[in-house]
């Protein structure tokens, strides 16, 4: 099998972008604007942990996500099976795939 034919998956990205009140200098944060909706890639469940805050404890999932091309970027938001994750962590593996981990999005 070639390793286009391992990339079984379809996700929506979408990249956050920082704005600012008309007339002020208070930042806020605006729609996220669309950067793909058909990336084609492969997503592998990477572990499961406990996050612990104030409220108690907390399930979080992190993916591993492998695509092909260049245009993400860590902090984009990519949503797959329903689900929104945020790319961190982008890795290069010589021009020919990158790698990145997919951490759940509370």
């Amino acid at each position: 099998m070639s390793f286009d034919g391992m990339m079984i998956h379809t996700a929506t990205v979408k990249r956050p972008s920082l704005g600012f009140v008309p007339g002020t200098k208070k930042p806020v944060n605006n729609v996220p604007t669309l950067v793909t909706d058909n990336l084609i890639c492969r997503i592998e469940p990477l572990s499961g942990r406990e996050q612990e805050s104030v409220l108690g404890r907390f399930p979080k999932a992190t993916q591993k996500i492998t695509w092909r091309t260049t245009e993400l970027k860590s902090s984009d938001i990519i949503t797959w099976s329903g689900q929104e994750f945020i790319l961190q962590g982008i890795k290069n593996y010589f021009g020919h795939h990158f790698e990145a981990v997919l951490e759940e999005k509370k």
